[in-house]
Parts: C-alpha cells; structure tokens; sequence
C-alpha cells in the first residue's frame, strides 16, 4: 500500500471512529471528505457514503466534487431519478461527470447516446480517476461494451491516469469472461508499471482462465519475484502448479504453510478443501472446511467454493455441519438451493436440499429437490428420499412432484408403488391453482397419471381374458 493510500485509509478509520463516538466532524475539509468518500466506495461502505454527503451539504454545500458524489449516490443507491434530474440541468456541460449522469438518467435509445458518449471525449481532456470510473460504470450500464473496446485508444489518450482506465476496463471484460480482451488490457498495465507486483497478479490469472498455465507460472514467478511476501500471489504459484500437475504435494504444502501463517485466510482455505478432495483427502478437507464454517458462519461465498469440487457423499456431509452453523432458516437455505436450480447446476441445488433434509428430518421445498434428483438421473436417492420422508410420513406432495415419482418409480421398476401415485394424481383438484402455467403441466401429469392407470388395468384385464381363453 503507497502511502497515499495510507492517508486515505487513515482519514476514513478516523472519520468512522469519530461517527461511531460522537465527536465534532469540523476537523475534516472538503478534501478530506472527497477522499474518504472515494475509498468508502472501494469497499462498498454506503452508510460512509451518505455520512459524507450529509456533512457535505451542512459544511461544504458549494462545492462541487461533493455535489457531484451526492448526485452519483442519490442515482446510484437511491434511485433518485427525477431528483437527480433537477440536480443535472444546474450544472449541464460543466465537466464530464455532469454529462455521464445525464447519459444515466435520460437512458436514450442507443444510437443517441453513443453520438453523446463520442461528444463527451472529444470535448474533454485530463480525465481524472473518478471520470473515468464512472464514464466505464456508465458505458457499460448502457449496455455499450463494444463502444469502449472501439474508443480504448482515445479514452486513454485523454486520462491523466491511463493505468486507472485500463485497471476499471479490465474488471469490466472479466465480468464478461472476455478474457481474450482482459489479456491484452493487463499487457498495457504491466508496461505501464513493470514493477506492480498485483499487475503481474492480475496478468497470471487471465492465464489461467485462457488455459496458458506455463504462461500463469511464467507472469506469478514475476509478481513474486517483486513482492515475495505476497500471500496472494503465493496461493495462486501453489494453485498453478496444482493445475500443472508437476508437484501437487509441493503446491498443497504451500497452502498449508499459508494457512499456518494465515489460517483464516478463505482463498487459502477452499483452496486446500480443493487440493485435497482432487487428491483424495476428505478427511483434511472436510477438517478445514469445519474449521472454517466454524469461525466464519456468515461466509457462504466461501462455503460455496469448498464444495464445488466436491462429489456429492462429501458435499451432504459437509453442508450438514453448515446447516448447524449457518443460522440460516428454511426458507434462506431453500432460496440458495433454488439459485443453483435456476443456474441448471443441480447437484448443488440437490446437495444442499438433501443436507437440510438429513439433518432435520423434513423439509418444504420438495420440488427443486426431486426435480434435481431425477434431471440427474440419481433414481435410487430419489426413491429412497420418498420412502423414508415422504410415503412413511404421510407428506402430500402436489401433482408435479407427485409425477416425478411416479416417472421414478417407474423407471426403478417399481411398478406397484407407482400405481398407488398415480391413482393419487388423478385425485387432485386443481380449482384453487391460479397460475395457467402451472394448471396446465399439473393438467398433463393427471393425463399421464390416468394413461398409466388405463394400461395397468388393460394389462390385467388382457391377462385374465388370456386366462378365462385357456379354460
């Protein structure tokens, strides 16, 4: 960290500790509060945010950077539309900043505002670092990506800080996965400081996403060899030569030596719960991701990353602890399971349902779950879930989720149990269902049902004819 970055952390750990106890906020100009408030935007603090613009309107109500950040909030936070309007037609054409919050609230048709993006950077020059933030935001809200890729060269020539506009431009195309793009973005800024070890950092990952893993090794022994302090650094070496496959052993003892510096670091953390359920070992893996549910309940990002290498043995077991540590409540737990439903990644959304269910007996949301069972072909868990917690505990399940065992159990053989669903199915009343699209596969399932019905009782009725003709 540059010391200017220093002083800007300084200034806002002051300016919180003197929220949090109540002192006299005078001691800060306007300069200070302009600071303060770009870096509570780095770290998405908004409680910060409007303390500033509190101040700013009682201290400073003329100035105009203050008055710019406000406007950006209210728009940003609040969606203040129609005031922030009122705010932009004060200050029209003034700089940059006025012009791209006009872009954001007008949001005209594309041809219209991509003529208003190219009047912006001919007409102004020395783009300082908050322009240039919010002329990126803004071109990309806007849904004109490829006007930036167009212009890369022009904006850059008119930034004060080009590393600035390459580094935002750059967090845009991965965003993207256009990494293709990213690469040669982060090329720029290593020659624009070939000495930033989180440049070569950012330069190695875009490695391994495009797949060039001897390049990744190549662009991280550069970035160690600026900072080899560097934790970041060291656990992306450890997880290239993971990849690599050249010493895997040597790569999982680089994490573990991180992890005893830095135990509650989380990417060393589900970096190991990788390593080693790739190598094997679900005892260590599931030691550390116990160890870290444990300490860090609240951390789901994270939780989500130990288990996504994992089968789905390992995924339940684990996930059966996070339930006990999470606080989470059904529906909570049920929403993340549907949020892999709705991304088509069923294992996840039937790991985590099958977690809660183990562990407490009984669950609400049966549909995701026996849907993302039997999308995956896991017939025989789908069948022992309905035996033991749905048919022995009388649960009425509705008609989808009723037809979804039937299929099953028709596909397991079970014939018998299948019938005694079906016959279930076409008993239901759908009077009180409101949705059309519903109605209507809950219609087809009673069909199917009914169809299924029909052919046992013609088969039957097929074999005692046979039998009476044999008389």
């Amino acid at each position: 960290m540059d010391q200017e970055q220093q002083r800007r952390e300084h200034l806002y750990k002051r300016f919180k500790e003197n929220l949090s106890d109540g002192n006299p906020m005078d001691e800060f100009d306007e300069n200070d509060l302009i600071d303060i408030y770009d870096y509570a935007c780095d770290f998405d603090d908004e409680y910060v945010q409007f303390e500033v613009i509190l101040l700013a309107a009682r201290f400073y109500p003329e100035c105009g950077e203050l008055a710019q950040r406000k406007a950006y909030f209210l728009f940003d936070n609040l969606s203040m539309t129609s005031g922030v309007e009122d705010i932009v037609k004060k200050h029209k054409n003034e700089n940059a900043l006025w012009d791209i919050l006009e872009l954001l609230v007008k949001n005209q048709d594309k041809d219209t505002t991509i003529k208003a993006f190219d009047a912006i950077i001919s007409t102004y020059d020395d783009f300082d670092d908050e322009t240039i933030i919010q002329l990126v935001d803004a071109a990309v809200d806007l849904d004109l990506y490829e006007w930036l890729l167009k212009n890369k060269d022009l904006i850059k020539s008119k930034c004060q800080f080009p590393s600035t506009f390459l580094y935002e431009f750059s967090r845009e195309a991965a965003l993207r996965d256009d990494f293709q793009n990213r690469l040669a973005l982060i090329e720029e800024l290593t020659e624009i400081d070939p000495f930033s070890e989180m440049y070569w950092h950012m330069l190695a990952q875009t490695y391994v996403m495009l797949g060039n893993q001897e390049e990744a090794f190549q662009a991280i022994e550069y970035a160690l060899a600026i900072d080899p302090a560097s934790v970041e650094s060291r656990i992306t070496k450890a997880q290239i030569l993971f990849d690599l496959n050249k010493d895997q052993k040597g790569a999982l003892e680089m994490i573990r030596q991180i992890m005893s510096e830095d135990p509650d670091n989380p990417t060393a953390c589900h970096t190991a719960v990788a390593m080693n359920l790739l190598m094997g070992n679900e005892r260590e893996a599931k030691e550390i991701f116990c160890s870290y549910v444990h300490k860090f309940p609240d951390d789901q990002s994270s939780v989500e990353r130990m288990f996504v290498f994992a089968d789905s043995s390992f995924a339940i077991s684990a996930l059966r602890y996070y339930c006990r540590m999470s606080g989470l409540n059904e529906a909570e737990w049920a929403e993340w399971a549907k949020s892999y439903y709705d991304k088509e990644e069923y294992q996840h959304c039937s790991d985590i349902l099958l977690a809660w269910l183990y562990e407490y007996g009984s669950l609400t949301d049966w549909k995701h779950l026996l849907e993302s069972l039997y999308l995956q072909h896991r017939l025989d868990e789908l069948t022992a879930v309905y035996g033991k917690y749905i048919r022995d505990k009388s649960i009425d399940l509705g008609p989808l989720e009723s037809y979804i065992v039937m299929s099953t159990l028709l596909e397991t053989k079970d014939v018998a149990e299948s019938l005694k669903v079906a016959h279930r199915i076409v008993q239901f009343d759908l009077s009180s269902m409101q949705d059309m699209s519903v109605r209507l596969m809950a219609l087809g399932a009673i069909e199917r049902a009914s169809n299924l019905i029909g052919l046992v009782k013609s088969g039957l009725e097929s074999r005692d004819g046979d039998g009476d003709t044999g008389n």
